[in-house]
């Protein structure tokens, strides 16, 4: 059959500012925001200065994809561009493959990301119906037309694609020998890529196996069904004129093995072993059975039979080297009150005679631990079994008719008697562990007991202190939980002297060892050996506060109880490497060496986290290391912000080799988040070379290539901000109202004017201070504090952002949080280049209610907006409510939130509850909270918002149909961002108000109108009292020059020297 192809010659770009812009923008049907956004319309553009952004901006704004590949050879990389900056619009744009060593970069508009060749000779992707080889020596494309599909296996030394026709081709890369199969109409790869299966569409429904080493076929007929082992030793198949009849094939030999009757079968990972499941007719009943074939196409051995048609068999497993079988049975001539089967488990070993009964359901007086079919599993090392159990009761009493239905809440009760029905009809699930060697469950769950953490023959199991007090959070010792070592071979346990509820504990790779860390003695690890029982401190001599994770935005700094975490493990088990709050330390696990500061402290004394390349702060790792190994080692600067790379040589003396540290961002770390997009860095598999990702805050994410981490090389060039007046940061640093000094981003325009008067919306959340060089893409608001992470549509919109860092303290989080804010607000009233009088504020979720205390404390702000949040209307009303299941939620008040008993800080506690103080608040507020928001955040809001209400404040609620606690639908986004800028340009830029604000919409016109029409008539505010000089300014405007307001919004603006008086007919405010 004649093969059809296409051949074209692409064009090699150079590589220049624009080579990456390759987007097409789309128009969008969309709102002209110069009818109704103030801030758009003023804008004051000169003929020399750069478009504004605006939402057809938005929609196309081309950045990096997340598809990303490298050929093995490092020469060539493969990339995707998207379109829009949303995440449920962003749709592919385009396909690049370029190289790595020179400026030969090809873009494909239509293209689906494909692969490269196992010898990084071509690349390989579907563009609609044709499949394309794209040359790397050349730059030739080769396509094929009609291509249905393709498939590779994991090697990427084959790949085989399938036409229209019928026909497929097998192509191997390395030889370039191509192989034809006709009329076929399925096909696939075995797991190992040895094999390839391709089933034909002939009159004898032929199944073809292809072995690519040798080029020998295998044909198998009358195939109705098959499957190949994942060790690529065997096929087993079903016929057409037989389908309960399985066929095995050793591809080795080519001989065959039938098994009749068999209904279901698996083979065990390493391909030695078979288990088949069968049920034959035996006179007049039907035998089901369990058959056990090492080798399989051996003699089977029935391990397991019956002949009772209400016993079934579940669930079965083989261990990988294939000489143990577990499996269940249900017994439906057992079934409980809930017609649920009784369940036991199965146990067989190779060289025995039939497999036994080692574990049935639990019955009991009131309830049933009923075994969960599909959660039986052998443990990594296979010796031992796990499964789940699930509790049932079913033996409930009946309430009495004469006695009177109520609920008792008695003061000795230890869970709410709300929550207590939650509890009784919860489905408890636990784990249990089987050692098949004896028969025995060596351990299992309880309400009060959970399996922590597996090792090879141990488990650390807790006992939570909650399961036993319930609610009663203020009790004794509440927060430490009591830790066991349990042998999994015989069930003995061992108390742990430690009590940390954290995740605290690491079994040592080669099972020599648990290590854990204890918070309570004076934040040190400890090994304890598992064959001796050996216990030793191995961190003794590091000075306590090294070691415990802190918090650096709690005053003081807190203490969390927990360690920064495993970076990696010695080989053999001869030590751990474990970060501090900047370095990383070696542990010896015998304890026989005192503890080394691998990286010499550096992290310390230069403020600069130290992370390995592949184990990230703050968790676990299964890194394995040997003596001398080299380290690459992450980093980022707390002070400067820089971000980049060092080196340090296992076992050497003296501080890490910078390699590579600037004012840039490459990678998210523990502490240090992301802004917009970020990608570790990605290694070609046979070559030393990286492809790495780095941004600043004026340079939108781009590709970079390096060998060493010395010399880094960009190899893209996408800047789609160069279109539009862009942006700069600075790092701020201002004094708190206490004094102390803090941090936060400064974004200006980078046409910045420091004549101008300009006003600021300051956004907070966290820690935003290392931020400082992360690129902000531009974004749709999706709540209050989006100007802090995409501030650029409101610095094209004249406006200045702040970020600053928060800080909350324990019974002060409002308190502290406002210290930080009002410092930052008189800060910035200094500047010589910011309107004082025109300050905003954002705040939203965990920040909504440090927010609340600002605007009913502070009398800094202009406007405020709050985007919902835990407790930020009404703290006690909060602490004395449940949430749904019925969970008291004063625990999370007090604790977590660290406001203490309401009864010991009573004013603190009154001074925090916003509702009481929204009298005392003087600036304007934009609620937002939606429809499938959280119930506890929706009644906080009708709480806020009626309080407001009933005073006559100005305040307004945006609630979204589809929101939740941020908007994902698109038009909700263009819609909230509109109208918060409305809002802002009114109390900020001094802007009229929309109808919106002055008229609101009553529910008979929802979604009818937008009401988006600036209002120069009308005033925000209810009464004289509360009236806005904004609009009254507005209001005499247009009573003087009523004409002026039939121009466009662009040519709108007051005489000041006409207005400051009241004219005799001006307009009255109308409720």
């Amino acid at each position: 059959m004649k093969r059809f192809f296409l051949i074209y010659y692409l064009k090699i770009f150079s590589v220049a500012a624009y080579a990456q812009s390759i987007v097409t923008p789309v128009q969008v049907q969309r709102i002209n925001l110069k009818e109704y956004v103030w801030s758009q319309a003023h804008a004051n553009l000169s003929k020399n200065d750069k478009p504004l952004l605006d939402f057809n901006a938005i929609d196309n704004w081309p950045l990096l994809g997340n598809y990303r590949a490298i050929s093995r050879n490092g020469k060539y990389f493969a990339y995707t561009v998207d379109r829009g900056t949303s995440w449920e619009s962003r749709k592919l744009d385009s396909l690049v493959v370029q190289s790595t060593v020179n400026s030969w970069r090809v873009s494909f508009k239509s293209a689906k990301p494909g692969f490269f060749s196992g010898d990084s000779k071509q690349y390989i992707y579907k563009d609609n119906d044709q499949l394309c080889f794209l040359q790397m020596a050349n730059g030739l494309r080769n396509c094929v037309l009609d291509v249905i599909s393709f498939k590779k296996p994991d090697n990427d030394q084959y790949m085989a694609y399938l036409l229209a026709n019928g026909e497929l081709k097998l192509l191997n890369f390395i030889t370039g020998q191509e192989k034809r199969f006709d009329q076929v109409y399925a096909y696939t790869f075995d797991k190992t890529g040895k094999w390839l299966a391709c089933q034909i569409k002939n009159e004898d429904t032929t199944l073809v196996l292809y072995e690519i080493s040798t080029g020998k076929e295998k044909r198998f007929n009358g195939v109705n069904k098959y499957e190949l082992d994942n060790s690529g030793q065997w096929i087993a198949y079903r016929k057409l004129n037989d389908s309960t009849a399985l066929t095995i094939c050793n591809l080795a030999t080519g001989i065959d093995k039938h098994f009749p009757f068999v209904s279901k079968f698996l083979f065990n990972a390493e391909g030695n072993s078979l288990v088949l499941e069968s049920s034959a007719p035996l006179s007049n009943l039907r035998c089901s059975s369990l058959q056990f074939a090492s080798p399989p196409d051996g003699e089977p051995t029935t391990i397991w039979s019956n002949t009772d048609t209400c016993i079934t068999l579940g669930k079965y497993i083989i261990d990988k080297s294939g000489y143990q079988v577990a499996f269940v049975s249900k017994d439906f001539r057992n079934k409980n009150q809930n017609r649920i089967p009784r369940s036991s488990i199965w146990y067989y070993k190779a060289g025995k005679e039939k497999a036994e009964q080692q574990v049935i359901d639990q019955m009991g007086p009131d309830s049933l631990l009923m075994i969960q079919d599909g959660t039986l599993a052998f443990v990594k090392n296979y010796r031992y079994v796990i499964f789940s159990l699930k509790s049932q009761i079913h033996n409930r009493s009946l309430p009495n008719p004469d006695l009177a239905g109520l609920d008792i809440w008695s003061n000795k009760d230890t869970n709410l008697q709300s929550t207590q029905p939650y509890l009784s009809t919860e489905l408890n699930v636990c784990q249990a562990i089987l050692n098949p060697d004896n028969g025995r469950v060596t351990y299992q769950e309880n309400q009060q007991e959970r399996l922590f953490l597996l090792g090879d023959d141990f488990a650390i199991i807790k006992k939570s202190r909650k399961s036993i007090l319930g609610d009663r959070f203020w009790e004794q010792n509440f927060g430490k939980d009591s830790n066991w070592l349990v042998s999994l071979k015989n069930g003995v346990r061992i108390t742990l002297p430690v009590t940390t509820a954290y995740n605290c504990f690491w079994f040592s790779p080669g099972g020599k060892y648990l290590v854990y860390f204890d918070a309570q003695k004076q934040g040190n690890y400890f090994s304890y050996e598992l064959s001796s029982g050996k216990l030793a401190n191995i961190s003794s001599r590091i000075p306590r506060p090294l070691l415990e994770l802190i918090d650096p935005f709690q005053r003081p700094v807190l203490r969390l109880g927990t360690p920064f975490g495993v970076a990696a493990w010695l080989k053999d088990d001869k030590g751990i490497f474990i970060y501090d709050n900047y370095d990383i330390w070696k542990l010896d696990l015998s304890a026989n060496y005192p503890a080394v500061n691998v990286t010499n402290s550096y992290g310390r004394f230069n403020k600069t986290l130290l992370a390995l390349m592949d184990a990230d702060r703050g968790g676990t790792s299964n890194i394995i290391l040997a003596f001398n190994d080299t380290l690459l080692l992450r980093a980022f600067n707390t002070k400067n912000k820089y971000n980049g790379y060092f080196r340090k040589i296992e076992g050497a003396a003296g501080d890490p080799e910078l390699l590579n540290l600037g004012p840039w961002f490459i990678e998210r770390m523990w502490g240090v988040g992301c802004l917009n997009v970020d990608m570790h860095p990605l290694k070609a598999n046979n070559d030393q070379t990286w492809i790495i990702m780095r941004q600043t805050a004026k340079d939108a994410p781009n590709y970079y290539v390096t060998k060493d981490f010395v010399t880094i090389n960009q190899i893209t060039y996408l800047q789609p901000q160069r279109r539009y007046s862009w942006l700069t940061t600075e790092l701020a640093s201002f004094k708190h109202v206490d004094g102390i000094i803090g941090e936060g981003v400064l974004y200006k325009p980078e046409n910045f004017d420091s004549s101008k008067k300009y006003p600021v919306l300051i956004a907070f959340y966290g820690a935003s201070a290392n931020n400082l060089y992360q690129f902000p893409a531009p974004a749709y608001n999706i709540n209050a504090i989006t100007p802090g992470q995409s501030p650029i549509w409101f610095i094209n919109n004249g406006y200045l952002i702040f970020i600053p860092d928060i800080y909350v303290s324990p019974l002060k989080y409002g308190p502290e949080a406002f210290n930080v804010i009002e410092g930052a607000a008189r800060y910035l009233k200094h500047l010589p280049f910011v309107d004082s009088t025109k300050l905003g504020c954002g705040s939203h979720s965990w920040s909504a209610k440090l927010g609340a205390y600002v605007f009913t404390h502070s009398r800094s702000f202009a406007a405020t907006a709050i985007s919902e949040g835990f407790l930020y209307a009404d703290m006690i009303n909060v602490a004395f409510s449940t949430e749904e299941r019925g969970l008291s939620r004063l625990g999370a008040v007090e604790k977590d939130f660290q406001f203490g008993s309401l009864w010991e800080n009573k004013d603190s506690w009154l001074d925090q509850t916003t509702i009481l103080h929204v009298d005392k608040a003087n600036s304007p507020l934009l609620l937002f909270c939606n429809r499938n928001s959280i119930e506890e955040y929706q009644n906080q809001t009708v709480q806020l918002f009626t309080a407001l209400w009933r005073l006559e404040k100005k305040v307004w609620w945006l609630k979204y149909d589809k929101g939740e606690h941020n908007l994902f639908d698109l038009q909700e986004q263009k819609d909230y961002t509109i109208r918060y800028t409305q809002f802002f340009d009114h109390y900020l830029k001094g802007a009229p108000a929309p109808r919106w604000m002055t008229q609101g919409i009553p529910y008979s016109h929802k979604g009818i109108e937008s009401k988006y029409e600036l209002d120069p008539t009308g005033t925000c505010a209810v009464n004289e009292k509360n009236g806005c000089s904004i609009c009254k300014k507005w209001n005499n405007q247009y009573v003087r020059t009523p004409q002026l307001f039939n121009k466009p919004i662009s040519e709108w603006k007051l005489d000041e020297k006409f207005i400051s008086n009241k004219p005799k007919n001006a307009l009255k405010i109308v409720k």
